[in-house]
């Protein structure tokens, strides 16, 4: 989820541009820790 104080009128490129790079920061982990994550063997 994203939340923003920003209200619909006021939502701007910059706004969803702020959006968007906290979506890509984030770490998917798809159910698993991340531990879990970093101790994943590569697969071939």
């Amino acid at each position: 989820f994203y939340f923003t104080t920003t209200l619909w009128p006021d939502f701007d490129q910059k706004s969803l541009d702020d959006a968007i790079n906290s979506f890509k920061s984030r770490q998917r982990r798809f159910g698993h820790t991340g531990e879990q994550i970093l101790n994943k063997p590569a697969s071939l």
